[in-house]
């Protein structure tokens, strides 16, 4: 049984799968974000971590493969608190992957592996999605239609409006902003 879905990691573990319900995981070659500016976006923080660990089964294996030392390394510092136990060794390139392959056609034959085993559970709950919420206006006046910005825990940007007078249809351009997760979305307003 597998499934193949093409988006955020971090969306898929807290709304899509439910707790203990993953038999293993695998992160191969995940982007090391190498600049210490840019460390931020690192997918294997130790709250994702915390996350998997969740959706794991007991002593379910979470298998991480890198071309890149420090990343590895940094990853170990990151495991305090996960529940995980692990080992690391060095394997050879076996899994033909992009960067494997870039990585290996540029001459390098070592790459570094994690393997973490859920030892520990780490308890955090399913997020179900919120139900989408249809909002009925008595009057709507295009001419001085206004979003207002919304900022705190769930932030909330309006960036265009677009009205078409003929057809009595307006558009909202959203961004919304919660925790590590940006969405954009067109509201229409009909």
């Amino acid at each position: 049984n597998i499934r193949l879905l093409n988006t955020d990691a971090r969306l898929v573990f807290e709304k899509l799968l439910a707790p203990e319900s993953v038999d293993r995981a695998h992160c191969l070659f995940p982007c090391p974000w190498p600049k210490r500016g840019h460390a931020k976006h690192r997918l294997l923080t130790r709250d994702f971590l915390r996350l998997v660990n969740s959706r794991l089964v007991k002593g379910g294996p979470l298998r991480i493969v890198t071309d890149f030392l420090p990343f590895a390394e940094w990853v170990k510092g990151e495991l305090t608190t996960t529940g995980f136990g692990f080992q690391q060794k060095i394997i050879p390139a076996q899994f033909d992957t992009k960067y494997e392959r870039k990585w290996k056609d540029k001459g390098q034959k070592k790459f570094f592996e994690l393997q973490l085993v859920k030892g520990d559970h780490t308890d955090i709950p399913f997020n179900k999605e919120i139900a989408l919420k249809e909002l009925l206006l008595k009057s709507f006046d295009p001419e001085h239609f206004r979003a207002r910005d919304e900022k705190g825990e769930i932030t909330v940007l309006f960036k265009d409006y677009l009205y078409d007078a003929k057809a009595r249809r307006a558009m909202v351009r959203a961004m919304v902003i919660e925790e590590n997760i940006t969405q954009q979305m067109w509201i229409a307003i009909v």
